[in-house]
């Protein structure tokens, strides 16, 4: 056949493939010439019709596959920084996840899945971030990659190590050109309600807070450039004190005024506040540095020429503020000497941007420079007064200045061994009732009430009675009548003869439980915070538990008897290993271990009143050791701080105690109310986790922050139910 027998152009891609095989048949010795590619515009062609005659004579050239899928969870924006990455792929590939920039944020292996996911991704902030999924499958063949954007606004950072002390002034990180808006105690700040971030991704603002605290603090911030100024989720939280009050003035001691030292090298010592820094200037040149111990400090000045000079120590206590520098002292030496100047010696004022001069009168931070300022590295930026100290690239952000030789370590152990009215951590977190007041708690509570109930009360009831039914049905029984198990307990048994001794061996126990949910370290105040604790536990188990069933006794006109109830400490030991591991603030408490024992033949009614008192009784206890803390405060000193630390256990430990024995499993309270009424165990439930909710979770916490938990509730609620519908539908029909 000659060769200008080719397709005409309107041939079809079947046409095509015949008239290319015939001339390589026909003349196998000559190059065979192709008519051009029909146009894909042409009359009834597609570029896919187009490529089906060449894929049959190039064997090298892999045919095309359905592309790869790509999606984020959530989509669009997200608030926290991370996102959740999936979509499809072929059975057998393998897929690489990349930024636009090529940076590879996540590999899924070869599987014959068709469905992909990598979760937890970290993304930078930015609008419209690109991501792109590869997909590469063995035999060479290749998809067309999925892509999609989200915009990213993580949380900003607010510098400090979780507690710190401040004169009011906070600082961070964010990204460039965003805003910052901080809350304190879950109310956005007047002066910090919009703080612009330099380019450089600092920032920082004087909050409106008086003295006081330790307040929760917390930051999130917005860009109009990125999903239309949508907040970010809030920064993980800092119980921060404020002390704006200056100091007194530090004294010198020793020299006396008008004295003389006998050498160039002399001790300064004298008086001033615990803790705080001590800068002594010899003719307003600082010459050295130390730290209050007790109420008393000393530093060895050296270099001092002959002739008369004086001496001014000016002091700034633990948040950075400054004192009015202490009466100067003229000193002399009897005889001059070759020694250099100080000044040659020293540091001069200009080389110290950071330390006032002593012939100055400081202004106590009213209009000092921001913490961390990169323009202002100086003492401002002191790890005592929030934790700033950043530099201008953010390099060595939060890096305390290197402390003099002769200064004391903050935790020296002297101090680990004085530390006996020092605070601690413990409930610092806790809502104010100023807070728990607002609106917005109460119409938050309802719903995370709701959310207990329907995730965690009803599932863990379904869940123990198919347990139950499952493992400990009637006909199983070794021993006794079938019988209504609902309704007959056995009768109580006598207390044991050392009643008291395994009464203190359990409060012990729970208040090791209870301190360990925040951390505790070498120090005497946390020995103060253990006993606090278990005069706490103590005070509630005989009001929650004693008094409380002996009223309720009264009411229902019987006269039940004390039992320990094992469950209640399991449940403490599970809520302490929860809170020290997800760093729950405030900590998951439990407190109370007894409930009421009855005569096998009292009537369900009695039964249900007496545990319905012991609720009440037990919830109003811990609602009013809240409120009290809230009026009287935290206090300073041994003894206040006892008073806060013991009623803020009977508030979270009388909370968590009522949460838990309001289930209605075993042998708790919860279940003998259901078994007599239905709608009084749902109320009772409601009210209690209403109660909760708002004074524990008196903030306004963010989706982000509470979606976690969320999930888990929703996994045991969806357990449950499994293993429920496996016992009453499944495995009967497999036997």
């Amino acid at each position: 056949m000659p060769l200008a027998a080719a397709p005409a152009a309107d041939a079809t891609a079947a046409g095509a493939a015949s008239t290319v095989t015939e001339l390589s048949t026909a003349a196998p010795s000559a190059a065979p010439t192709v008519s051009p590619t029909p146009s894909p515009s042409a009359e009834g062609v597609t570029p896919t019709q187009k490529l089906e005659p060449f894929s049959e004579i190039d064997e090298g050239r892999p045919a095309a596959i359905p592309g790869t899928t790509i999606t984020t969870d959530p989509a669009g924006f997200t608030p926290t920084g991370t996102v959740n990455i999936g979509g499809t792929k072929q059975s057998g590939s393998s897929v690489e996840v990349t930024l636009g920039t090529g940076a590879t944020l996540c590999e899924i292996p070869e599987t014959a899945a068709t469905n992909w996911s990598c979760t937890g991704a970290t993304l930078p902030n930015g609008a419209a971030i690109r991501l792109v999924a590869t997909e590469s499958v063995p035999d060479g063949t290749a998809a067309a990659p999925g892509e999609t954007t989200v915009d990213v606004l993580a949380p900003p950072t607010i510098d400090g190590d979780g507690a710190f002390l401040t004169t009011g002034l906070v600082s961070g990180r964010g990204h460039a050109n965003s805003t910052v808006r901080v809350t304190i105690d879950g109310v956005v700040d007047a002066n910090c309600s919009a703080v612009p971030v330099q380019s450089t991704g600092y920032w920082a603002c004087n909050t409106a807070r008086p003295t006081g605290g330790p307040f929760v603090i917390r930051a999130q911030q917005s860009n109009g450039a990125i999903a239309g100024g949508q907040l970010s989720a809030y920064s993980p939280a800092q119980r921060v004190t404020i002390d704006r009050d200056a100091p007194a003035s530090a004294v010198i001691t020793s020299p006396t005024n008008g004295g003389t030292v006998a050498s160039q090298t002399f001790t300064v010592s004298g008086t001033g506040e615990d803790r705080g820094n001590i800068d002594v200037y010899l003719d307003n040149v600082p010459v050295c540095s130390t730290v209050v111990s007790g109420s008393t400090w000393d530093c060895v000045v050296a270099g001092m020429t002959g002739g008369s000079h004086t001496l001014v120590a000016v002091q700034r206590d633990a948040a950075g503020n400054y004192a009015s520098p202490s009466t100067p002292v003229q000193v002399s030496r009897a005889a001059a000497s070759t020694s250099p100047s100080p000044s040659t010696t020293s540091p001069s004022p200009s080389t110290n941007p950071g330390r006032p001069s002593p012939t100055t009168q400081p202004d106590n931070g009213a209009n000092a420079p921001l913490p961390g300022d990169p323009t202002n590295p100086g003492d401002p930026g002191d790890p005592g007064s929030g934790g700033s100290g950043g530099s201008a690239d953010g390099d060595d952000a939060g890096v305390p200045p290197v402390a003099p030789t002769d200064e004391v370590p903050p935790n020296s152990p002297d101090e680990a061994l004085s530390n006996w009215g020092s605070p601690t951590t413990f409930g610092t977190s806790l809502a104010a009732p100023a807070t728990s007041a607002t609106a917005a708690s109460w119409y938050t509570a309802p719903l995370l009430a709701l959310l207990f109930l329907a995730l965690i009360a009803l599932p863990l009831r379904v869940l123990s009675s198919t347990v139950r039914e499952r493992y400990f049905r009637s006909g199983t029984q070794l021993t006794g009548r079938n019988q209504d198990r609902r309704h007959v307990e056995p009768e109580a048994a006598p207390g044991p003869v050392a009643a008291w001794l395994a009464s203190g061996i359990l409060v012990t126990v729970a208040a090791v439980f209870i301190a360990l949910t925040g951390g505790v370290s070498g120090e005497v105040r946390y020995l103060r915070l253990f006993l606090a604790i278990a005069l706490g536990l103590v005070v509630l188990n005989i009001v929650g538990t004693v008094v409380a069933i002996r009223l309720g006794g009264m009411v229902a006109r019987i006269q039940p008897t004390l039992r320990f109830l094992p469950v209640m400490l399991l449940a403490a030991a599970i809520a302490a290993v929860v809170s020290r591991t997800a760093d729950l603030e405030p900590p998951l408490v439990v407190g109370v271990f007894g409930g009421a024992a009855f005569a096998a033949a009292t009537p369900l009614l009695q039964r249900a009143q007496v545990n319905l008192v012991q609720l009440g009784v037990t919830t109003a206890l811990a609602a009013t050791a809240w409120l009290v803390n809230g009026v009287v405060g935290p206090g300073q000193g041994f003894w206040a701080l006892v008073a806060s630390e013991t009623l803020t256990t009977i508030c979270l430990a009388g909370l968590g105690s009522a949460m838990v024995m309001s289930l209605p499993i075993a042998s708790l309270p919860g279940r003998a109310i259901l078994e007599w009424s239905r709608p009084a165990w749902l109320a009772t439930v409601l009210v209690i986790a209403t109660i909760t909710a708002s004074i524990v979770f008196g903030e306004v916490h963010s989706i982000a922050a509470m979606l976690p938990w969320m999930l888990a509730a929703a996994a045991f609620a969806a357990l449950s139910l499994a293993t429920w519908a496996f016992v009453r539908f499944i495995e009967p029909q497999n036997r």
